[in-house]
């Protein structure tokens, strides 16, 4: 349970938040008043031609009409220098300053703060705007640093941190049961990239009934900003990357994945998707963004967006039975949604968890017991609806805030290259899933660099350090195993003491001539001499858990890694 006192401070944060989200409802609610009124959204088309048509058309006076939405609605707009006696009309210069914004809005997802009213113009009834501006703080955390800072520190007087904070069941979680490394790779996922190398993906392949569509409806989407790709031939690639005007050969619309710039995207039912999709996706998964040509025209669009991907292995897979050998080319078959992109996908995907059960056999309880709260209308009750709206308006701007941290990785640089090479790299399952078709694989490399700096931030940290470091690789190691074991263990210790205890049992064995050490100072002085501090107390509780062994060699005393374990 988290403290009462850590909520309480949560909701003395947001008690002093606005509301600042992107929407035009307000403006389509005035399409028949006619009234005076301010909304923000995405740019998602721009058209600029003469102000008026036929006899009327004059060569100087000039319009931009473009469409401005939230996701929601759609606002079509108009700005123009025409007639002087219109309040509205800009000056030309000002014209050409709103094009330029607006095109600069649509190529990046930026949002636009737009004011003005509804008109008739050419027998159609558009929102003649009188202000566009960019909306600098649309994604800017509401949080100050002090409040961060306090937080943080509240939680450690509490004995947890923010990241453990908000993977309780008792936060965000209410409605949705999930395993420890599932509830990370959600909320990693839920952190907003600013550079392409920030960008985390995911999926998840599992069988039908395991909830989901609940968590992205109950666990992503009232948390953040999030784009949900539809299924199967509803979602189109100009759906995705913006669709070409029939009309006008250099205009090219903005589709879902520019919209989501800086964002996030999930895809339910990605197995309903046909090749092409995953082909286009292709290059904006790894570079962050995307181009597209038609006739003269050639655009380029950022797309700096984390996307999961949530579906269910292909209908001719057959899972093996219950104690069968790890196959991993038969795990590879459930990967086949993918299409013949599978390696590419899997190359690209931070984390990937592929097993027909998301849960362990003893967690059938906890999942029915959130059912029954849910039908039942326990979670319904003002009170709890109002803790959770707190906590996840609280954990909105705290993931806004966290997001523009840039932990430090230089004073841990050695340990990140040990860890990886000797314990991910050298890993038995690497080879087998990553380098089935290629000579090496760099880009995992970089993966883990930025799971171990997403977790520094989730938690509020600004440097990278051990604890960080270990709690990614396990995640990145049981990710990996889910893809060649069957029935991969899904509970996982993900607290400070147990990451630290398993660096250190992972460099004591890493560094042990042939398993051995000649005494118990020759191991404290074998790993000092490797970068790695230990003491005489620390080495008496591996003797005590019997990850160490005291023993004779010879007549001479020894201690050795437990060959048992």
């Amino acid at each position: 349970m988290v403290s009462e006192t850590l909520f309480n401070y949560a909701e003395n944060c947001v008690n002093q938040f606005l509301d600042q989200n992107s929407s035009v409802a307000s403006i389509y609610k005035t399409k028949i008043s006619h009234e005076y009124e301010v909304g923000s959204g995405v740019v998602i088309k721009i058209e600029d031609g003469p102000l008026n048509r036929g006899k009327r058309a004059n060569s100087d006076e000039s319009a931009v009409e473009f469409t401005v939405s939230d996701g929601q609605y759609a606002i079509q707009c108009i700005a123009h220098n025409g007639d002087s006696s219109d309040l509205n009309a800009f000056s030309s210069n000002d014209l050409t300053d709103i094009l330029l914004l607006l095109t600069d809005s649509m190529a990046k997802g930026a949002p636009v703060r737009i004011c003005g009213n509804f008109i008739l113009h050419n027998k159609e009834k558009v929102f003649r705007v009188n202000a566009v501006q960019p909306l600098i703080d649309g994604k800017k955390s509401q949080l100050t640093e002090e409040q961060f800072e306090a937080f943080v520190k509240l939680c450690r007087k509490h004995g947890t941190n923010p990241m453990e904070v908000m993977m309780a069941d008792d936060t965000l979680w209410r409605h949705v049961y999930a395993e420890n490394p599932i509830k990370s790779a959600v909320m990693l996922s839920c952190l907003s990239p600013f550079k392409k190398q920030d960008m985390i993906h995911m999926a998840v392949i599992t069988s039908m009934g395991e909830g989901k569509d609940h968590l992205i409806e109950n666990v992503i989407e009232p948390l953040v900003p999030c784009g949900i790709a539809s299924t199967g031939k509803l979602c189109t690639i100009p759906g995705l990357f913006g669709a070409m005007s029939g009309e006008d050969l250099n205009s090219v619309e903005l589709g879902l994945i520019g919209k989501m710039n800086n964002e996030r995207m999930a895809v339910s039912e990605f197995q309903t998707w046909g090749a092409d999709v995953f082909g286009e996706l292709m290059n904006m998964l790894a570079n962050g963004y995307y181009t597209m040509q038609k006739g003269q025209v050639d655009v380029k669009r950022d797309a700096i967006l984390n996307m999961s991907f949530w579906g269910n292995p292909d209908k001719e897979y057959e899972p093996p039975k219950k104690g069968a050998a790890p196959d991993p080319k038969a795990k590879l078959a459930m990967l086949d949604v993918f299409k013949e992109y599978t390696y590419q996908m899997i190359s690209r995907m931070s984390l990937m968890y592929c097993q027909m059960s998301l849960t362990d056999e003893g967690a059938d309880e906890f999942v029915e017991s959130k059912i029954l709260d849910a039908m039942s209308g326990t979670l319904d009750s003002p009170e709890s609806k109002h803790k959770l709206k707190v906590w996840r308006s609280f954990f909105r701007e705290y993931l806004r805030y966290v997001s523009r941290i840039e932990p430090d990785i230089l004073k841990s640089k050695q340990h990140i290259i040990d860890i990886y090479n000797n314990d991910i790299k050298a890993h038995k399952n690497f080879e087998a899933v990553f380098l089935r078709r290629s000579a090496k694989e760099n880009r995992k490399f970089q993966q883990f660099i930025n799971l171990s700096k997403g977790i520094a931030r989730l938690r509020g940290d600004d440097k990278v350090g051990i604890v960080h470091l270990t709690l990614a690789k396990k995640l990145f190691l049981h990710s990996l195993e889910t893809l060649v074991t069957n029935l991969v263990p899904m509970g996982m210790d993900l607290s400070d003491i147990n990451a630290e205890q398993m660096h250190l049992m992972s460099t004591v064995e890493r560094l042990a001539d042939g398993g051995q050490y000649e005494s118990k100072v020759h191991l404290i002085k074998t790993l000092k001499d490797n970068g790695t501090n230990i003491t005489m107390q620390k080495v008496d509780e591996l003797i005590a858990s019997n990850f160490l062994v005291e023993g004779t060699l010879d007549g001479d005393p020894m201690i050795e890694i437990n060959p048992d374990l």
